[in-house]
């Protein structure tokens, strides 16, 4: 279950920013240092599979437009192995936050150990002397601890939740940008840009599918061309049900020629099998089955990927494949595939809750129990579309 902040938390959260701003002259140079020639350049995205995704947009652009003679990112442990081969990355550092596991569940020990790993982490990254950090989400804790306490001399973020006091550099965040456009504006207070040519998603080069895997996929492509089913994100509101996912995968297989293929972690084989139980046309399972980069050289394979907001939608529009994103309680002004060969499949949204809580029943969120089969294949034919034109 997903809540909205509460009052409370948003009050604690600016208290602190009040302190921060009065504590700023102690923790951070009071003058704005100019950056090296080569400097050294840390990139911190410790949040969700996908916005890690999302955040490959600026790497070149940062590579371009500072040419680094280093280039480090800082990530939460389940992206690390996203970024392990990016051409533009010279090191990735894996670290879960304390607030990154209690937001994923993590128990209470787990979240201490984290907080205990923390001061040795803050002095390996003063260590490294990195002459710029920049923290892509706008995070305070972040800001604090990695860019002012990490001793990062030019400092850049946005002013998402504050600390804006701690930063060299501030980007406003507007609420109503994408959040490409939202890490575009951070590095475009660096004077980075991106005018010369539309930002894009790029995982770099990868790697081939193991050959089990690629046997059971060149099989299963007897029936057709691939279609990958992502069905559910973080939460139970984020699901699309079995049985309008069982009507698509019949109806992709006898009015498309697709044959589709189910993904996801360990715990979405109950979803693949009811909709294998339910659907008459051939589905092949991989849930629990494909690290992130392999989930990624199957979307590129694909004739087209359907997925709800989620990492593996956001990692399926890296790879470049076409990608329907299904949205419910998400909003996909902000959080949509990125991309030319990308749409949505919506009711509406934000929906399935009521603010300020956000309070869910179980069970899809009601966007996401209206959204029909006939309604994605529809989206699939709108890709498909601007697919073939070559994505223009």
């Amino acid at each position: 279950m997903i809540q909205m902040p509460s009052r409370g938390k948003r009050a604690s959260a600016l208290a602190v920013d009040r302190a921060l701003a009065l504590a700023a002259p102690l923790l951070v140079a009071r003058r704005r240092a100019a950056a090296p020639s080569a400097p050294r350049v840390l990139v911190v995205r410790c949040d969700h599979i996908g916005d890690v995704a999302m955040s490959t947009a600026v790497l070149e652009p940062i590579r371009e437009g500072l040419r680094p003679s280093r280039l480090d990112v800082m990530v939460g442990p389940w992206s690390a192995s996203l970024l392990e081969h990016h051409p533009a990355i010279d090191r990735v550092i894996s670290y879960a936050t304390p607030w990154w596991l209690a937001a994923r569940g993590a128990p209470r020990a787990e979240r201490l150990r984290a907080w205990a790993r923390l001061p040795a982490l803050i002095r390996e990254l003063r260590a490294t002397r990195y002459d710029i950090a920049i923290d892509l989400r706008g995070d305070l804790r972040q800001i604090l601890f990695f860019l002012a306490l990490g001793g990062m001399p030019v400092r850049a973020s946005s002013d998402r939740t504050g600390g804006q006091r701690l930063l060299t550099h501030v980007a406003h965040f507007d609420p109503e940008r994408h959040e490409v456009e939202h890490a575009i504006a951070i590095i475009g207070a660096l004077g980075v840009t991106t005018a010369d040519r539309p930002p894009a998603l790029d995982l770099g080069v990868l790697p081939s599918l193991p050959p089990e895997i690629d046997r059971r996929l060149t099989d299963h492509e007897r029936f057709g061309q691939l279609l990958v089913l992502a069905l559910r994100g973080t939460d139970a509101n984020r699901e699309w049900p079995s049985e309008p996912a069982a009507a698509l995968v019949d109806r992709a297989a006898a009015e498309m020629g697709l044959a589709s293929v189910i993904v996801g972690g360990p715990g979405e084989s109950p979803l693949a099998g009811a909709v294998a139980t339910r659907a008459r046309a051939p589905l092949l399972d991989l849930t629990g089955q494909l690290t992130l980069l392999e989930l990624a050289a199957l979307c590129r394979r694909a004739a087209v990927t359907v997925a709800v907001d989620s990492g593996p939608m956001h990692i399926a529009a890296a790879a470049g494949g076409p990608v329907v994103g299904l949205f419910g309680i998400g909003d996909p002004a902000r959080i949509g595939p990125w991309g030319p060969r990308t749409t949505i499949a919506t009711l509406g949204s934000p929906c399935g809750c009521a603010p300020p809580t956000c309070r869910f029943g179980p069970g899809p969120g009601r966007c996401m129990r209206g959204l029909t089969a006939d309604m994605v294949v529809h989206a699939m034919q709108r890709v498909a579309s601007v697919a073939s034109r070559g994505g223009a």
